[in-house]
């Protein structure tokens, strides 16, 4: 194996795989990894990338506008299921926490200030990093919701990422809405404060 082989292979999966620039560069990274390990070793002679650099191109991930967000919020589903889903999306397009951090929210999360205003104090369960949240109308009123009906110590009824994002399709088809709802959608759409209280 010799640097030729790097870009041919790279050529290989775009071209033959059709992968697109970050699929390819995860794929060619976990070769990187394998071969500096025969490197270092010695069952390598030579680095095979030191002269190889894997860029990664950054993509727009998209958010909903106003129009559609406001669309989700006066959807009125005809199902517990659907509702719920909804309800999680909108939570989380309000607070900015990702799917996983919103699921493991429990009482011990919310705080107050020195107005009364609730807070959510937490990490975020991927980075480990602090993410404190004040709590709109619409968040909060979500929480409110599903106080009473709680059977767990999570804020918010859990469900699959997996179905929560198949859920998520029949609402965005049933809004109108054409882009790719999942989500990741939720976290890069803008807080709009002056949007009413569900």
């Amino acid at each position: 194996m010799d640097r030729n082989f790097v870009m041919d292979f790279e050529a290989y999966l775009k071209i033959e795989y059709k992968l697109d620039t970050n699929s390819s560069e995860k794929l060619m990274r976990i070769f990187k990894r394998i071969t500096t390990m025969c490197f270092k070793n010695g069952q390598m002679s030579k680095d095979l990338f030191c002269d190889h650099k894997l860029k990664k191109v950054k993509k727009d991930r998209g958010y909903l506008t106003k129009a559609e967000l406001e669309s989700i919020i006066d959807y009125k589903p005809d199902n517990k299921r659907l509702e719920k889903v909804r309800d999680i999306f909108l939570f989380c397009c309000f607070t900015g926490y990702d799917y996983s951090t919103t699921t493991a929210l429990t009482d011990k999360d919310l705080v107050a200030d020195d107005d009364g205003a609730l807070w959510i104090d937490t990490h975020r369960i991927k980075t480990k990093t602090a993410a404190k949240v004040k709590l709109l109308d619409i968040p909060l009123s979500i929480i409110k919701k599903y106080e009473r009906k709680r059977d767990s110590i999570f804020l918010l009824p859990v469900m699959s990422n997996a179905k929560y994002n198949l859920y998520l399709k029949e609402i965005a088809a049933a809004c109108e809405i054409e882009k790719n709802v999942t989500s990741h959608l939720a976290r890069h759409t803008n807080d709009l404060t002056e949007l009413r209280v569900l």
